[in-house]
């Protein structure tokens, strides 16, 4: 884990997403890796950001980290693309229990994501298959019955 937190301030841009991606498996150490990763989400490019933004809403799943929910709302309200603004919804749906109505929307709308997104790093890319366990963690089947 420290050399993925290392790998955070690289110069190349692929090193910096995919040790975002690796560090979103670490919620364990979630105290170091969300504010190692919030400064990302509020990066420049938006790649970065909408990675960073995902591991974020997964290292720190189900907690609504107040700092982590407001960096990534700011990314997600000012997104530029769909793909940035899908991500990031995505990253909120997952950091918290009960997102806004049009963050779920937004990731709604992202499981019907063309596969693969270029340059994301997660589920090789496939956007919308991470939109659809995002909605699963969420809304669970009414017909399932744990035993």
């Amino acid at each position: 884990m420290p050399v993925y937190l290392a790998a955070l301030t690289a110069d190349h841009l692929g090193v910096r997403i995919y040790a975002a991606q690796l560090l979103a498996y670490f919620p364990e150490d979630a105290a170091a890796v969300v504010p190692a990763l919030l400064p990302l989400s509020g990066g420049e490019d938006p790649v970065v950001a909408s990675a960073a933004a995902v591991a974020v809403g997964i290292c720190a799943r189900g907690t609504g980290d107040p700092a982590a929910a407001a960096a990534i709302t700011a990314r997600w309200e000012g997104a530029t693309n769909l793909a940035e603004r899908w991500a990031t919804a995505i990253g909120l749906a997952q950091l918290l229990d009960d997102p806004a109505p049009a963050v779920l929307a937004d990731v709604r709308a992202a499981t019907e994501a063309p596969a693969p997104v270029p340059h994301f790093p997660f589920l090789d890319g496939d956007i919308a298959a991470l939109a659809t366990h995002t909605l699963d963690r969420l809304e669970p089947d009414p017909g399932f019955t744990a035993v």
